[in-house]
């Protein structure tokens, strides 16, 4: 019989003599191991067959907290992966219930191939574990009511699995010979895409006649280099790859996007930098309005309604954009996890649309990307002839705006909340975008790279990559949450409303005809005036640097933990609160 712990053996570890002890305590004692069965395992990915899990013995390090678990998962004689957890508690293994109170302190993977890899989280020092739910999806656990942290009989991924072997002086896996990687949950830099221009530089200049013909670029897929010159000349950390490019980024601290070739990397769910399939949801609120969705609501309530029901379908399914892409992705590459669902939980909105934010969160997306296009002079004319206000010819001021909405709708739904820049962003705008979303709280600054004018070319990515970079070497900060929370002062708007040039672009709400700004809404006034108060307002403060959140909220609804609240009436008038 093949030894259950011939890796541990192969990997010159000295271990005692397999016994056929039994494993009934509660609390087994370190060195405890157990072999299982898989049933099934060879039908379909990852075509795990066996399991060896153990509790090693091993000194504790002085100030080490925890216990170690370790499981080495076995394709016939071969072993596919294999990891160790430092975890508070062995509870997990006892029901998946049990998995909300555990803190995992270390997490290394041994992989299919190549070294082991430590994961870490960059701003607390503890272990970055997969994003899959780890805990109930990931690792094997009881059948329920089992007292046995090394049971008899469980389930992993979806398959029933059967002890059929226990021992003792199960040794730890070399867990300090791994490379730490240190991946940071707080800033995410990336494109859209993983090819660049050809040409090496813009085509289409700000201010500038497009090109006759409006010729797209030339795309060539990123190679070696580019990633090389991204990842450590500049600081880029989250990369879409095909599956010839995933050498370039799986084992560096970035987090990656796969959905290819998803079949040849068994461990692929425990790299705790594959974060899944899908990188954004697609403009839900553009896509509503222009495909005219909303087109015959009679209330802005009602388009606001309609629209968090859409994203909630769209959210909740196996389309791009969807939580259950991966699941969908993961099973057309031949895996078979039963009855357990790996998701994708997290996933941003990319949106054009300003006040999308607070909708599409309030739909439940965990985090919103606005598509930055700001040219400031355009923006102060559009608002002039839209709603008559006087907004100033300036690049912060216009920007701050614009994340009072966003920082908003992250800090009254829990979320997170960020930038890209596209090609048609004034230069001057572009420069300051990132840092001043950066001092504001955002997590993502992003890139658009494809489709003509909208395309940033690569060497001004990296150039403002490495400006946010640099900036926030020397403006270290605390945690997004903190920053996004710190304004005193909210403008509220009536729930459903709309905002932005984009937004408001048809002189209509939600591109309703019944909605349009001249009309009256029902309360005195037009649904011009109301935004028209409320622009006014956002002017008053942002001439006075006061920092303020725009919210939508309902007419039971309050703006809790700010001092000053101006609450926009749908009569047009302002209450201080």
């Amino acid at each position: 019989m093949r030894n259950a712990l011939g890796s541990f053996v192969g990997l010159g570890l000295a271990l005692a003599t397999l016994s056929c002890a039994t494993v009934g305590d509660r609390h087994p004692a370190r060195g405890h191991w157990a072999r299982y069965e898989v049933a099934g395992g060879s039908a379909a990915k990852p075509a795990v067959t066996e399991l060896v899990l153990s509790i090693p013995a091993g000194k504790t390090k002085k100030g080490e907290k925890g216990v170690w678990f370790q499981l080495e998962a076995f394709a016939g004689n071969e072993r596919l992966y294999a990891f160790a957890v430092r975890a508070s508690s062995l509870e997990f293994l006892r029901s998946s219930e049990n998995a909300a109170e555990v803190t995992a302190y270390r997490y290394v993977l041994f992989p299919s191939e190549g070294e082991p890899l430590e994961y870490v989280n960059k701003r607390t020092g503890l272990a970055y574990l997969p994003p899959f739910d780890f805990w109930r999806a990931l690792i094997p656990h009881a059948k329920t009511g089992s007292r046995d942290a090394l049971f008899e009989e469980g389930v992993y991924l979806g398959r029933a699995i059967r002890r059929v072997e226990t021992g003792r002086n199960a040794g730890l896996l070399p867990v300090d010979l791994a490379r730490r990687l240190e991946l940071d949950p707080d800033i995410s830099i990336g494109t859209g895409r993983n090819f660049k221009e050809a040409e090496g530089r813009r085509i289409y200049t700000e201010d500038k006649p497009k090109p006759a013909g409006e010729p797209d670029y030339t795309y060539i897929p990123l190679v070696e280099n580019d990633y090389a010159q991204l990842i450590h000349e500049v600081g880029m950390n989250r990369f879409p790859v095909a599956y010839d490019q995933l050498k370039y980024v799986v084992d560096q601290p970035v987090f990656f996007l796969l959905s290819e070739g998803l079949d040849k990397v068994p461990d692929l769910l425990y790299r705790s930098n594959f974060i899944g399939t899908v990188q954004f949801m697609d403009e839900p609120v553009w896509i509503a309005t222009a495909t005219h969705e909303l087109e015959d609501a009679k209330t802005p309530q009602e388009a606001g309604t309609r629209l968090i029901e859409r994203i909630r379908k769209t959210q909740a399914g196996a389309e791009y954009g969807g939580v259950r892409h991966l699941t969908e992705a993961l099973k057309q590459a031949g895996y078979d996890f039963g009855d357990c669902e790996i998701r994708q939980r997290d996933i941003p909105v990319w949106e054009t649309s300003v006040s999308g934010a607070w909708y599409e969160l309030e739909a439940g997306m965990t985090g919103y990307v606005y598509e930055g296009r700001f040219r400031p002079k355009n923006f102060s004319k559009f608002m002039k002839e839209t709603l008559g206000v006087d907004f100033p010819v300036d690049v912060d001021l216009c920007e701050k705006l614009h994340y009072a909405f966003f920082r908003g709708a992250a800090r009254h739904f829990g979320a997170k909340w960020g930038v890209a820049v596209y090609g048609q962003m004034n230069l001057e705008a572009s420069a300051r975008a990132f840092p001043l979303a950066y001092d504001e709280g955002a997590s993502y600054f992003w890139f658009w790279t494809s489709d003509h004018s909208h395309h940033v070319a690569f060497a001004e990515q990296k150039q403002l990559t490495r400006a946010l970079r640099e900036y926030a070497a020397i403006h270290p900060r605390p945690t997004p949450q903190a920053l996004t929370a710190q304004a005193k002062v909210a403008i509220v708007l009536p729930w459903g409303y709309m905002f932005g040039d984009h937004d408001l672009h048809t002189g209509m709400l939600w591109w309703c005809p019944n909605l349009k700004l001249e009309n009256d809404n029902g309360h005195g006034a037009t649904y011009g005036a109301v935004l028209k108060a409320a622009m006014e307002e956002a002017v008053r403060l942002l001439r006075q640097d006061i920092r303020f959140d725009v919210l939508f909220l309902r007419e039971n609804e309050h703006a809790e933990g700010y001092g000053e609240v101006y609450r926009v009436m749908e009569n047009g008038q302002i209450r201080l609160e």
